[in-house]
């Protein structure tokens, strides 16, 4: 797509344009060359994005209403008088996918979110006043045996250390793996740490792959022996286990143990929630909280309450619960406060409440790839929350406060 074209729809679909540029895009937009591009690009980049909803019609609906109003105020609020284009074909039922559109469905209203696409960081809810926030991405902490620590995400491709006769590898596609065989009698430990704004993939000795959402940690060792492979979990994983029916997996996680023979699962014990769950994808596995075992199916979540201490089992949105490793936010009728936790912790920013908020509750998917910014304006179009940025804060109340 020729860049200058490119720049220009970047700008419109943002609201952008100056006057000049809106009367250079409608005139290249007369030309069935340019649709031709805008379309395939705009259809490319939905269908890898948000497959299941690229050819739902009350979504596209949704963007081309929610497209005029920007444009609209846009053209209010800077006096710009153009000829509009012409909303008659595919293209402009479908503009703003260009960007990566996500629809939130809250209230009975289509909302929707847009994050960049790549070769194009212009995309933004509007033009950021303070340094803009962006969102997290693959980082963490691995710390050796011997206490010493590298930092994964500066590190090069490769061997990046030894331990007796265990390789530490850092994938091409940046994963980290154990290859080798310990050579020493002595059970040597390592944990791997995200901060918050991180997330990270280990292959674990035994094969078993872990995914680790922000501010998490994972302690194991370089080598599994004894009749159980057991691991040690704070904050939010996602595992599949290699699967050894003589050697069951464990993972402690606070007061609860999972274990399983091979499997996928997921498992939410962060200390600043006021409850934990391990969610079963595939398989099955036995959760054991205070003496008690729970024997968990495919789509159940065994879920703890960190103040009564109580367990229960329940039906899960796996979607919703796994978002996180998919490059989402996914809620179901989740308090505002809830949602604002996820968002601290992925973006890395302090949140301050105003105002009562106990009572708003949103439901929808959102991109984690974005700027902060574009996901609040998201959030604020259902009419219920209002938010205000200083610098790396974020303050939180209720659209009635603003």
């Amino acid at each position: 797509m020729n860049s200058h074209f490119n720049d220009l729809i970047g700008k419109y679909l943002n609201g952008y344009l100056t006057a000049g540029e809106l009367r250079q895009l409608h005139h290249l937009l007369q030309e069935k060359i340019h649709l031709d591009e805008l379309e395939q690009r705009i259809l490319d980049d939905l269908r890898q994005e948000w497959p299941a909803e690229a050819d739902d019609p009350a979504i596209q609906s949704a963007i081309f209403q929610k497209l005029e109003r920007n444009i609209e105020l846009y053209e209010t609020q800077h006096n710009i008088s153009t000829i509009p284009l012409q909303r008659t074909t595919i293209l402009t039922r479908r503009l703003l996918a260009a960007a990566s559109v996500l629809v939130i469905l809250t209230g009975g209203a289509f909302i929707f979110f847009r994050h960049p696409t790549p070769g194009n960081k212009q995309l933004a809810a509007h033009p950021p006043v303070h340094k803009p926030i962006l969102p997290g991405s693959n980082k963490a902490i691995l710390t050796l045996a011997d206490g010493s620590e590298i930092q994964l995400d500066d590190s090069q491709k490769g061997n990046i250390a030894n331990q007796g006769g265990i390789k530490i590898l850092k994938l091409d596609n940046g994963i980290l793996a154990y290859n080798g065989t310990d050579t020493t009698e002595e059970m040597m430990y390592n944990t791997i740490r995200t901060p918050r704004g991180g997330q990270y993939e280990i292959v674990l000795p035994d094969g078993t792959h872990a995914w680790m959402n922000s501010a998490s940690t994972l302690r194991f060792p370089t080598r599994f022996a004894g009749p159980r492979r057991e691991v040690s979990l704070s904050g939010q994983g996602y595992f599949e286990v290699a699967k050894n029916t003589s050697h069951p997996f464990i993972v402690h996680a606070g007061t609860t143990d999972i274990k399983v023979l091979g499997t996928s699962f997921d498992i939410m014990a962060y200390g600043d929630e006021p409850e934990s769950n391990t969610t079963l994808v595939e398989g099955s596995v036995l959760v054991n909280h205070q003496g008690a075992d729970h024997l968990l199916k495919p789509g159940q979540q065994a879920n703890l309450d960190l103040t009564t201490r109580s367990m229960a089992i329940r039906t899960a949105d796996i979607d919703e619960v796994i978002a996180w490793k998919n490059g989402k936010f996914q809620f179901g009728k989740s308090n505002i406060k809830i949602i604002m936790r996820q968002i601290a912790r992925w973006y890395d920013v302090e949140i301050e409440y105003r105002g009562d908020l106990s009572d708003i509750q949103l439901t929808g998917i959102i991109s984690r790839k974005g700027e902060v910014t574009q996901l609040l304006d998201a959030l604020e179009e259902t009419g219920d929350v209002h938010f205000v940025t200083e610098n790396n804060k974020i303050i939180v109340m209720p659209s009635s406060n603003k």
